[in-house]
């Protein structure tokens, strides 16, 4: 191989990396200036206002399974739905569409969330995943469904991920024209190159919505995080898993499903450093800077009566530092406390 067809190649490689971190990173040109989020971001806190800072979620498209971690919070579900605990008004985070409610853009994929102050309860969450065994596995109801926990829906969508393809790069010459004729300076044959392109596979859509949100004092049931006038806070990391029952099938490619039990991992660590690191970098106010702390989701009333349970469970390597988790089951009676 030519000198020439290699550095070609080399160029093609490092372009379509280039591409890759841009999408992922969410950093670019159209990346709002410092200083228009800083004044709105002082201007809310002045206000009384607490503001929130999350990451989109970017799914892996290898294996779209897990989000990939560059701030804390990145490793939670892919949308989280989120209410304030007196008024009721809805909190999305990792939404990517107007539609889903996203905030205002902040440092690279992050966005900033201008909020009322107060506790914000979790009450459910989406993600996608490729692994159709989510549904193939899935046994069917015999009996009316019922549970005290609440209930997932599955639903067939599409999820787009990257294929590798081989690319035809097609001959390339140079050369000059003398007395009509061309006199080719150098010859570069045609060869097929690795190549990267976003594709649209069948995935599954899991909402967890249909968990019950709140117990009868109107506490959270499965988490919540609070957030004073004038914080500046992002989110905390966590997670959470769960098993299901039979399922029901109210309409073609929807399954419905009780949940049996709920496992919700967190880490409770302070995890707003590498957000500050990367404000300092893109040239925030030091004042600013050191405003930042992390708003830990904290177990809800699901666990009352729980103690967090080991560090590092398996399985759970996308959570680092100290994690803690606790389970519930659907025979529990934290629903209905004395």
């Amino acid at each position: 191989m030519s000198l020439l067809q290699q550095t070609r190649r080399q160029l093609l490689s490092a372009a379509m990396l280039g591409i890759l971190a841009i999408s992922l990173a969410g950093c670019g040109a159209n990346q709002v200036p410092v200083s228009s989020n800083t004044d709105a971001v002082q201007a809310a806190l002045k206000q009384g206002k607490g503001v929130l800072v999350a990451r989109k979620t970017t799914l892996d498209f290898y294996t779209a399974s897990h989000e990939m971690l560059t701030l804390p919070g990145d490793a939670r579900p892919a949308l989280t739905y989120w209410l304030h605990r007196d008024s009721k008004k809805p909190l999305i985070l990792g939404a990517w569409t107007s539609s889903e409610g996203h905030g205002k853009r902040f440092v690279g994929n992050a966005d900033y969330y201008i909020l009322e102050p107060g506790f914000y309860d979790l009450v459910g969450f989406a993600r996608k995943t490729r692994n159709k065994d989510t549904v193939r596995n899935l046994l069917r109801a015999r009996t009316s469904l019922q549970s005290t926990l609440g209930f997932v829906q599955f639903s067939r969508t599409t999820l787009p991920h990257l294929e590798r393809y081989k690319e035809w790069v097609p001959p390339s010459y140079a050369g000059a024209t003398v007395n009509g004729n061309m006199i080719t300076h150098w010859y570069d044959p045609g060869y097929y190159a690795d190549a990267t392109r976003e594709v649209q596979g069948d995935a599954i859509f899991i909402d967890f919505r249909g968990v019950i949100p709140y117990d009868k004092s109107g506490k959270g049931n499965l988490a919540s995080f609070y957030i004073k006038p004038g914080q500046l806070l992002t989110i905390g990391d966590f997670d959470v898993a769960y098993t299901n029952g039979p399922a029901e099938t109210p309409r073609p490619d929807v399954w419905v499903s009780p949940l049996e039990s709920i496992t919700y991992y967190f880490n409770p660590q302070p995890q707003h450093a590498e957000l500050q690191q990367v404000m300092t970098q893109m040239g925030y106010p030091a004042n600013l800077v050191q405003q930042v702390g992390t708003a830990v989701p904290i177990p809800g009333m699901f666990f009352q009566n729980m103690k967090p349970i080991g560090a590092n469970p398996p399985g759970m390597g996308m959570l680092t530092d100290k994690l803690h988790y606790l389970s519930v089951t659907a025979k529990s009676r934290v629903l209905t406390p004395s």
